[in-house]
């Protein structure tokens, strides 16, 4: 019986290094479903999700694995994915982007995640980075963030709220309806 898994990947960032990882799964007859790549800092980071028989998985793609962690920097971990619950209703719920700009400093992500989880508003996708201008001064912040809002949600209020943030972390934000 097919399961779903995720495959983390972590290591030193330099050419090929995707190409070694998804090679793996290519040649245990995995197909993947979903991927999310980045660089953190000097280091590549990789997430996969994946279907596959239990027996394929352990037979073939955990021996590749662990393999490349042997041969090279990267570590690697393979999670069983949660099954859905038996009558989970899928419903699509609206969808907004929030972007954010203004100067770096400590605690924008925690109290933007903290903002939205009070809210009961689900993170579907993130990234954050800290430039300095190529000019020099003070490095700036950007992030993104794909949302998923609880379908009962004064979108207003919750605008309003957003723009509350904003001024307390002296940032700009722009919410931007995108399914």
């Amino acid at each position: 019986m097919d399961k779903e898994y995720i495959i983390s990947a972590i290591g030193g960032n330099r050419p090929g290094v995707v190409e070694e990882l998804t090679k793996q799964v290519y040649l245990s007859g995995i197909n993947v479903e979903n991927s999310s790549m980045t660089l953190l800092g000097e280091h590549f980071s990789l997430m996969i999700h994946i279907i596959a028989e239990e027996e394929t998985l352990q037979n073939a793609l955990l021996d590749r694995l662990r393999r490349i962690e042997e041969e090279t920097e990267i570590s690697t971990h393979v999670f069983l994915a949660p099954e859905k619950l038996p009558g989970a209703e899928e419903r699509m719920k609206p969808q907004y982007a929030i972007r954010v700009r203004g100067d770096d400093r400590s605690g924008i992500l925690y109290k933007t995640s903290s903002f939205l989880a009070r809210r009961g508003v689900n993170i579907l996708e993130m990234s954050t980075r800290a430039e300095t201008p190529p000019e020099g001064g003070r490095p700036f912040f950007l992030m993104y963030t794909r949302i998923e809002v609880p379908e009962d949600m004064d979108t207003n209020e919750f605008l309003v709220n957003l723009e509350h943030l904003a001024n307390e972390l002296h940032e700009s934000m722009t919410l931007t309806r995108v399914s």
